[in-house]
């Protein structure tokens, strides 16, 4: 609600307790917005270290918890992240009851990933799905450094390519801007099988020289 003060002709306002009511008017109107990061829940909670069971039948990782107990990963958030033996991990988990039995059956416990990360790892970008690379960073770099003048989009499943057709070079990328593979020149190696079999693509950029 704001307040309408009336001064009287014959009176006075003092001045530093007229702007100390306004300050608490003007804050009582428009709360400071809270961060987002304020409020927002962190994740991968959960501290453990990678153990490397390869030594026994049917097993391969398993997390150690701070109490000992050993957590096989039966499901991660993604298929991207790579455990090695003493890596140190931040994650979250809920436990598998129906997974059924495993042939390593050292664990404690089948749990699916539902957060996991490696302190300190640099954060690998989102998988891109784009039209117009000249806007995704990665892509921009590449176009700027190899100067391609044509690149093509392949979709696999739930993931995609691209395919920097260039000279004397091409380069086959994954979604996230890892060089695959490169094509020297016109050479039809298996970096070229492995474009082909992808099918016709989609052209999503062109240099200005190959544009109608």
């Amino acid at each position: 609600m704001l307040t309408i003060f009336t001064v009287k002709k014959t009176g006075f306002i003092n001045l530093s307790a007229f702007i100390f009511f306004i300050g608490i008017q003007l804050f009582a109107c428009h709360p400071p917005k809270k961060s987002a990061d304020s409020n927002a829940a962190s994740s991968c909670k959960t501290s453990g270290v990678v153990k490397d069971f390869t030594g026994l039948d049917g097993c391969k990782f398993l997390i150690l918890l701070p109490d000992g107990k050993k957590l096989l990963p039966g499901k991660l958030p993604e298929a991207g992240f790579e455990f090695y033996d003493g890596q140190k991990i931040n994650f979250d988990y809920r436990e598998m009851k129906d997974y059924g039995m495993t042939i390593c059956m050292a664990e404690d416990m089948i749990v699916e990933i539902t957060c996991i990360e490696e302190p300190g790892a640099p954060k690998k970008p989102a998988c891109t799905d784009t039209d117009t690379p000249e806007k995704v960073d990665w892509m921009l770099s590449i176009i700027k450094k190899e100067k391609p003048y044509r690149i093509l989009k392949y979709q696999d499943n739930d993931k995609w390519f691209y395919y920097f057709q260039g000279s004397p070079n091409s380069f086959f990328y994954d979604c996230k801007g890892e060089l695959i593979c490169t094509v020297p020149g016109k050479m039809m190696n298996d970096c070229f099988q492995t474009v082909q079999l992808l099918g016709a693509g989609k052209i999503v950029w062109q240099g200005e020289e190959n544009r109608e």
